[in-house]
């Protein structure tokens, strides 16, 4: 029985990261550029740009921090990108709208919440 459970789970972790680099190829996310754009309320509207990098790196650069990249990931879990900032302390997770574009939900480690979009930069 445990070895069925174990193969179980080697299999399902298997199949999840070839869903990922499916996904990664499919909407050619290594090296691509983005701008991403978020309104935090009282006229604190935030745009910046950043790179998924491989190796599952975020190069970023924000208009209040110099070096941002630090300690900064991105993911794809099923058809939803997590990008995690400044060593998790804000989590954008989002769902792809078009090869393009991304929309989701953002949180931070205050707990507050807010919307972001994010379109593809063309080079």
């Amino acid at each position: 029985m445990k070895n069925y459970l174990f193969s179980c789970l080697v299999f399902l972790l298997i199949l999840s990261c070839a869903s990922q680099s499916k996904l990664v190829r499919k909407y050619h996310l290594e090296n691509s550029k983005w701008k991403i754009s978020y309104d935090l309320g009282e006229d604190m509207k935030r745009e910046f740009q950043y790179e998924i990098a491989p190796d599952g790196q975020l190069k970023w650069k924000h208009p209040q921090s110099e070096d941002a990249s630090v300690n900064s990931s991105w993911l794809v879990e099923m058809d939803t990108i997590i990008l995690s900032t400044n060593s998790g302390y804000a989590r954008f997770k989002g769902l792809f709208i078009t090869r393009d574009s991304i929309r989701g939900e953002a949180t931070n480690q205050n707990a507050e919440k807010w919307q972001w979009t994010t379109v593809r930069i063309k080079d």
